[in-house]
């Protein structure tokens, strides 16, 4: 560590790759390096290697690595912060007409929230500004070209540079996506917010941050978008939204990697955020102690607020630098781009709903295994018992946390310390799609008070079916709908159990009581057809 960087703070890395491309740190506003493109570009990227060995190393050699992960995806992020600087830095330098362009650089994503990987794209939006009279035409040009160029610095082939490249840049979080323009003004982002955005691009502004670039342009767009984050919640379909695109991420998983993916899997790193971003934004809009960027900060601030428990809370946290850890150490044996557990052949499939093929043996003839277990002091074994029983954690919390706290309190399964607020009750029951959030409450309450063996079910099926009455067309139809079948049959029949013991009827019966009156008024005529729904090949279309 030549240059001293294990005591840098955020000042000291930005310093460094200014001094490395030639230009003044002490210009806080768009310092312009003096060396060629070529010249620079190396300087850059070997600052850059030099800092991020020696925060491998102090990685490494941490006596506990799981509680020392947020402030290494800190340094990460002020490295990359840093290097973004050096970027735009040259590219001043190189584009003719870049005095006429303020221009700041807003990090999403994981550099946002400073929680940067090893290796990993880094999600970036442009704004720029005029410093003069320049005309809204030629400051697009001229800020495109900066851009690209900032671009090629950081992730391209560059003639004469013989260090490689950082990361990727990933420009899909603009406005209008990849098909939008790479930069645009203040007032044009706001346009695209206020008419155009989905519901998904709001969540996605939750850790904008400003990264590089003019400090006060970068500041100017988190005060346009603040509002807009917000008020999301209130939006239309808003968390279903959200729920339908976190799935379709899920799907595109390819079969033979959905087991193994620690990040876009099931029980992974995104559903830990998911859950975290949703809480923040439903009860954020009224709460200011809410409005954080990084996940484990944010999950912080729900266990104070009492939007989760403690207890939640340690365990949510806990899992989520455990699989970080595990990213990060597949990521540092090669600097490759990988969010994969190691392959298991036969067994890589399994460890939710199936317990894998596990075979010992093959677990200690698998290399990669052997070498990710060392990292943690296990035995091949036992990390993948971890790694699964983390997985199935996440999944139990993500319903424990946002759809338990809406039974009443005197229907909960354990002593959580979770009491909502009427208000953030209401919120809640809202925000997955009730038009008349009282009402709903009042259906729960029902539902779930007393000790007759139907509460008692109720009790553990209900935070589920919540969840999938609010992907429904009318949540408030199919909670009407199921406490109607309750009070009907719900002593005197069986279908409770067997909605509990049958995840997939219960969500199929879901579907069809926020979905069609019709059919909700016939099941309350016919209860044993409820069974049915527990029956695929009983389900599928017949012929004439």
């Amino acid at each position: 560590d030549r240059c001293g960087s294990r005591d840098f703070d955020r000042a000291r890395r930005r310093e460094h790759i200014l001094n490395a491309v030639g230009a003044d740190p002490v210009d806080a506003t768009a310092p312009v390096a003096t060396l060629d493109l070529a010249q620079a570009t190396t300087g850059l990227r070997a600052a850059y290697y030099k800092q991020l060995a020696t925060i491998m190393a102090e990685d490494m050699t941490a006596a506990d690595p799981i509680s020392e992960q947020p402030r290494i995806s800190r340094m990460l992020a002020d490295l990359a912060d840093a290097a973004l600087e050096g970027a735009l830095a040259i590219a001043r330098h190189e584009v003719a007409g870049s005095e006429h362009c303020r221009f700041a650089i807003i990090g999403m994503g994981k550099l946002g929230a400073q929680e940067l990987n090893y290796v990993s794209d880094v999600d970036l939006i442009y704004v720029v500004e005029p410093t003069d009279g320049t005309d809204g035409m030629t400051l697009t040009r001229i800020g495109t070209k900066m851009a690209t160029t900032l671009q090629r610095v950081c992730q391209a082939v560059v003639m004469g540079v013989t260090e490689p490249a950082l990361w990727q840049i990933d420009g899909g979080l603009r406005p209008e996506g990849k098909d939008g323009p790479l930069v645009r003004r203040l007032d044009s982002h706001q346009t695209y917010y206020e008419q155009w955005a989905e519901n998904w691009e709001f969540q996605a502004l939750l850790k904008a941050r400003p990264a590089a670039g003019d400090p006060e342009l970068g500041q100017a767009y988190m005060d346009m978008t603040r509002p807009f984050v917000w008020k999301a919640s209130q939006r239309d379909n808003f968390v279903n939204d959200c729920q339908q695109m976190r799935r379709r991420v899920e799907d595109l998983i390819p079969a033979p990697l959905k087991d193994r993916e620690i990040k876009l899997g099931r029980g992974g790193l995104r559903d830990v955020e998911f859950t975290v971003q949703m809480l923040q934004l439903v009860h954020g809009r009224t709460d200011g102690s809410l409005r954080t960027r990084s996940t484990l900060e944010s999950l912080q601030a729900l266990s104070d607020g009492g939007y989760v428990s403690r207890r939640q809370a340690v365990r949510l946290s806990w899992d989520y630098r455990f699989e970080r850890v595990m990213e990060h150490r597949q990521q540092m044996w090669a600097l490759k781009r990988t969010h994969l557990f190691p392959d298991l052949g036969a067994a890589s499939v399994g460890g939710l709903e199936r317990k894998r093929e596990a075979n010992v043996d093959e677990f200690s003839r698998n290399g990669e295994l052997r070498r990710l277990a060392r990292a943690f002091r296990m035995h091949p074994e036992e990390l993948v018992a971890a790694f699964d029983e983390t997985r199935r954690e996440v999944r139990r919390l993500h319903l424990d946390i946002y759809y338990r706290p809406m039974l009443p309190i005197s229907a909960r399964l354990d002593d959580e310390e979770v009491r909502l607020s009427d208000s953030a009750m209401r919120d809640r029951f809202a925000s997955i799609g009730f038009e008349d959030p009282d009402a709903a409450q009042r259906h729960v309450e029902a539902l779930t008070y007393g000790v007759s063996r139907a509460a008692k079910i109720n009790r553990i099926i209900l935070p589920a079916a919540l969840q999938w009455l609010g992907e429904g067309q009318n949540p408030d139809m199919g909670l009407l709908n199921w406490r109607k079948l309750e009070e009907h049959f719900g002593e005197e029949s069986e279908y409770l159990g067997f909605l509990r013991d049958s995840p997939s009827a219960a969500q199929r019966l879901c579907h069809v009581l926020s979905n069609s009156r019709f059919l909700g008024d016939a099941l309350n005529k016919s209860v044993e057809s409820v069974t049915w729904l527990g029956d695929s090949h009983r389900l599928a279309p017949h012929t004439r």
